[in-house]
């Protein structure tokens, strides 16, 4: 058997979602190079073509929350968060549906970015870091039951496939 393109699930999802921001006809040099030096016996089109079967295997495989939640985790530039909202109604669900849906949106957005204070979203949802903490809680635990939901039967089916280890 061939040795697997990618040393992981991780690696899989992070190269399908961020080389579309890349050119399959670079205007430069060091574009090409760049992509040619991960992998060397592959052209910069069959790179994309890969991308895009393991994209459209998560679009295939995976139901709207699951697949929102590996879209927000992997994929780079304006539109990673143009699947935050499935993510968002899935996790306002499981939360009980106390917490206000634009509480759980800075929530969501903070798990995937890390760039949002606790301070920062309570003053931005009017409510105390107390209050704050309590709702982050169960935030990340409905995101880790998603996690888990969305990528272990990708992590099966890649492996049966040889993508990966």
């Amino acid at each position: 058997m061939d040795e697997p393109i990618f040393h992981s699930l991780d690696a899989a999802l992070a190269f399908a979602y961020r080389i579309e921001w890349s050119s399959v006809h670079p205007t430069s040099q060091m574009g090409k190079l760049h992509l040619v030096r991960w992998k060397p016996d592959y052209t910069v089109a069959e790179l994309h073509a890969q991308a895009q079967m393991i994209q459209s295997h998560v679009n295939t495989r995976l139901d709207k929350p699951e697949r929102a939640f590996i879209e927000c985790k992997y994929r780079f530039g304006p539109r990673r968060f143009q699947s935050l909202d499935a993510v968002v109604t899935y996790v306002s669900a499981l939360t009980g549906g106390n917490a206000s849906r634009r509480m759980v949106r800075e929530l969501c957005h903070r798990f995937y970015t890390g760039q949002l204070t606790y301070a920062a979203i309570a003053k931005i949802v009017c409510c105390d870091v107390k209050t704050l903490d309590k709702y982050n809680k169960r935030v990340i635990a409905a995101l880790s039951s998603l996690c888990a939901r969305a990528e272990d039967p990708l992590l099966t089916d890649f492996r049966a496939g040889g993508l990966i280890p």
